[in-house]
């Protein structure tokens, strides 16, 4: 590990975790399962009919800088095209990020 990522997982460490809204949680376990996807196949996996129901919850991630997305999340059209990613080096910080939203009770089925 070289200093700059030292420096990296220090801020990240030290950042406070983001409060996500139950889809957006959804949107990236699901992301992070995957690493890299597009949003068909997240409409597949978030079992959701309509594209714009994801277009808030890709959002909030984007900007709290949670995943990386590649493409027009906007347009319902064209969600399905769109390349939804997450850093490899970012894996275990995001599922801590996830593991201090769940729950009580889903961190005791954990």
């Amino acid at each position: 590990m070289n200093g700059r990522t030292q420096v990296h997982i220090i801020s990240m460490m030290m950042t406070p975790v983001p409060q996500l809204a139950p889809m957006a949680q959804q949107v990236l376990r699901i992301v992070l399962e995957r690493g890299m996807m597009d949003g068909a196949e997240l409409m597949r996996s978030a079992e959701v009919k309509r594209a714009n129901e994801l277009t808030a919850p890709i959002k909030e991630l984007k900007e709290k800088d949670l995943i990386e997305v590649r493409g027009d999340i906007v347009r319902e059209t064209a969600l399905p095209f769109a390349t939804l990613s997450v850093q490899p080096s970012r894996k275990e910080y995001l599922y801590s990020v996830l593991q201090q939203q769940a729950t009580p009770q889903q961190q005791a089925e954990s």
